[in-house]
């Protein structure tokens, strides 16, 4: 846990500083059923779960996170293939995470946006990964940090983005399955000292089929500010001055 809250406090830290080009990813968003509670993920193209018989429900009600604060709503399902679906949320317009233009590139550091669940504001924070093999055998994420476990993120956090760091920003190359795959190639040294246990992820090609037709991962979308409805803005689309502030 200690290494865990440390993690955390880095991403704040990481996310002052002018050398961060980008914020920590903050795109998990809670899919809030009794008794089934579970992650998905705010992307450019809607929320992205994975698929679940919750999904056959009308609407489901959602939690996502503003500035350390729960926001309630509900999200209708749109989509859905053989292994995700994708959800429209209601009322809210999320922050969201921009798809990659390419999968991983061999030796490419990758992260996991994980949040810390008993932190209030629900901080979040990544976990440094690579692709295992350069992906001889697939999808699988060799986890580069000592905690969080393999174990403990596949139970927690299936659901969650993978990653990569390009042009100084995040973007999505993946999404965790919530499984735990045993090295398929171990050696002594592996099963004692390196990535014995594996994340399995749904890459770009995994998704694309929940996607709209128009969506194109080589596009990036710029929307327009609705001013009465972002956060944290007026009318006119800026942000109100604090009071007391004539400038």
């Amino acid at each position: 846990m200690c290494f865990r809250w440390s993690a955390a406090v880095a991403a704040a830290l990481c996310s002052t500083l002018s050398a961060c080009a980008s914020p920590t990813p903050n795109d998990l968003v809670l899919l809030d059923v009794p008794g089934a509670e579970r992650y998905a993920l705010a992307t450019e193209d809607g929320i992205v779960a994975l698929d679940g018989d919750d999904l056959g429900l009308a609407e489901l009600p959602i939690v996502l996170w503003f500035r350390g604060s729960p926001v309630p709503d509900k999200a209708v399902v749109e989509q859905r293939s053989e292994d995700l679906g994708l959800l429209r949320p209601k009322s809210t317009r999320l922050l969201y995470t921009e798809f990659a233009a390419q999968e991983p590139f061999p030796g490419e550091d990758l992260y996991i946006g994980l949040v810390e669940d008993d932190d209030p504001e629900h901080r979040p924070f990544v976990v440094d990964a690579h692709l295992y093999a350069d992906g001889e055998f697939g999808d699988l994420l060799a986890v580069d940090d000592w905690f969080p476990t393999c174990e403990s993120i596949a139970r927690d956090f299936a659901g969650a983005g993978v990653y990569a760091r390009r042009d100084g920003r995040y973007v999505l190359v993946g999404i965790l399955n919530g499984t735990v795959a045993t090295n398929p190639n171990p050696s002594t040294w592996s099963h004692y000292f390196g990535p014995y246990r594996l994340l399995p992820f749904l890459g770009l090609d995994a998704i694309a089929p929940v996607l709209p037709q128009t969506s194109s991962f080589f596009e990036r979308r710029v929307r327009a500010f609705r001013p009465d409805f972002e956060y944290g803005l007026d009318r006119e689309g800026r942000e109100p001055n604090p009071a007391g502030d004539e400038n």
